[in-house]
């Protein structure tokens, strides 16, 4: 079965160098809906085909330096969106983060000595808005929305010089709450809530801008946890998962302590068990596209590491599926990275 039919950006030699330079070596550049391709998104790494409105490969070099104003590349290819296209053309003279330039902490048009005050649209690759607000002399001020790719509301709140600042709500895919909470100078603050996708309450913490407070009966769990995120970062990976189990001995049903341990069994290269973990933090957090990528990427490693002797792997077809369908529901749940090279395209065609 065939998953992805993707335009795939990702080969683009030139994706993370800037246009800005004198000297565009690389082979092949894009502009999507009139705006330089300079860096791709990490979850936004393609246009379906079935997106695309227009499509023109230019490889006339006068033509391409003089879109660029330096040596530009060898092929220069635009892509209209079918999204793009439908828009007035009010909404396509509103710029994107991308289009604008930062400076000195704020942002202005090209060319222009005053800084930008107005709407912005950032948009995922297909034309499809992604993250919109308001700019101030320069700096991202006001209420700002960020969607995932079905237009669904994934986050919102209040900005201040570029900061959050104020009240902020968190999405699942499904529109049920995720958390809320107060942020002050782009840190944490106040009181948290958050919660699962099914409406269950998980947890509610308290923080002083950006560090926890920790409260009777939380504190020995949040010490833990701590504790083991340090050691995970020096890689004491049984230490680590000493305080995981410790956490777990106090609170059972937290899907992101099934995600870190699934993680350290990773790093252990203990997939097995890392799938089964991923697979716990799923069962408590089905909307939660980063759990089913990871368990995807352990069950890959877990068919390499014992590919010399495949036949000892039981249910090795359901695994190979497994694969394919964690990356399918990842996407519906708004996941957009595409796995470099062809292992998925290996499992999914």
């Amino acid at each position: 079965m065939r998953l992805y039919h993707y335009f795939l950006l990702i080969f683009c030699c030139c994706a993370s160098r800037s246009f800005a330079q004198d000297t565009i070596p690389n082979k092949v550049a894009f502009m999507i809906d009139s705006v330089p391709l300079t860096v791709i998104q990490e979850d936004d790494q393609s246009v379906p085909m079935n997106d695309i409105h227009t499509y023109r490969r230019i490889t006339d070099k006068d033509s391409i330096n003089n879109v660029f104003k330096v040596i530009g590349p060898d092929t220069l290819i635009f892509i209209f969106t079918k999204l793009y296209m439908q828009k007035p053309d009010s909404l396509r003279r509103i710029p994107s983060l991308s289009a604008l330039k930062f400076r000195g902490n704020k942002y202005y048009r090209a060319n222009d000595t005053t800084a930008y005050t107005g709407s912005f649209i950032e948009t995922y690759l297909n034309g499809a808005k992604r993250f919109t607000g308001t700019i101030e002399n320069g700096k991202i001020s006001g209420y700002a929305s960020l969607f995932y790719p079905d237009g669904t509301l994934k986050f919102s709140g209040y900005y201040r010089n570029n900061q959050q600042d104020g009240v902020l709500e968190e999405y699942f895919p499904n529109g049920a709450l995720k958390r809320r909470g107060e942020m002050s100078g782009g840190k944490m603050n106040g009181l948290w809530r958050e919660w699962y996708s099914s409406g269950n309450l998980k947890e509610v913490q308290q923080f002083i801008m950006g560090n926890t407070l920790y409260t009777t009966g939380t504190g020995d769990f949040y010490i833990a946890f701590d504790k083991a995120k340090t050691y995970i970062e020096n890689k004491r990976y049984a230490d680590a998962l000493g305080e995981l189990n410790y956490c777990l001995r106090i609170d059972k049903n937290l899907d992101y302590v099934y995600m870190t341990q699934g993680t350290v069994f990773y790093l252990q290269n203990k997939f097995a068990k890392a799938i089964a973990a991923y697979t716990k933090a799923i069962e408590l957090e089905p909307l939660e596209s980063s759990f089913y990528i990871n368990r995807a990427t352990a069950t890959m490693r877990l068919i390499e590491e014992n590919k010399e002797s495949l036949g000892k792997l039981k249910n090795l077809d359901a695994l190979k599926k497994s694969i394919c369908d964690d990356y399918r529901k990842a996407t519906e749940l708004g996941e957009r990275t595409i796995p470099e090279g062809s292992e998925m395209r290996m499992y999914c065609e």
